[in-house]
């Protein structure tokens, strides 16, 4: 992903929760300054993170991280945020989402269309509307990558 967001977007950057030590390890390998990761416990808070590593499983743990992690971006001098699956191929630039995203301090954009609205957006199938986009210019990676 990082690759591929750096290819159409050559000065974003990427902020990497690593919820584990072999994320840890990989990501620190990543020399640019276009890249930041930070711990869950920078996140959450040490006892809270720990509290949290307690009672939940790890899938548990990546999912109620995702919205605690846009809130630390947003308090720690970022202007914008967008959260993006690891699993998402960029195919082209998606500057009118890019210029949206900019724009706006808070954007929910919703993530489900029933299957009878389908053929009144530009949405494909139900995996393509979890992209938070009605592009084509995005496209999810097959799982066996």
């Amino acid at each position: 992903l990082f690759e591929n967001i750096q290819e159409f977007y050559p000065e974003s950057i990427l902020i990497v929760c690593c919820l584990d030590n072999k994320t840890s390890d990989y990501f620190s390998g990543v020399n640019s300054p276009y890249m930041k990761t930070v711990s869950p416990e920078e996140v959450w808070g040490k006892s809270y993170w720990k509290n949290i590593c307690c009672r939940m499983q790890q899938n548990e743990r990546a999912f109620a991280t995702k919205p605690a992690l846009m809130q630390w971006i947003l308090e720690n001098d970022y202007n914008y945020t967008m959260f993006l699956d690891s699993d998402i191929l960029f195919l082209d630039k998606i500057d009118d989402i890019m210029k949206k995203v900019i724009s706006c301090r808070f954007l929910l954009i919703p993530t489900y269309i029933a299957p009878d609205n389908w053929k009144k957006t530009k949405h494909g199938d139900r995996k393509s509307t979890r992209l938070n986009s009605s592009h084509t210019d995005i496209s999810r990676m097959p799982s066996s990558a």
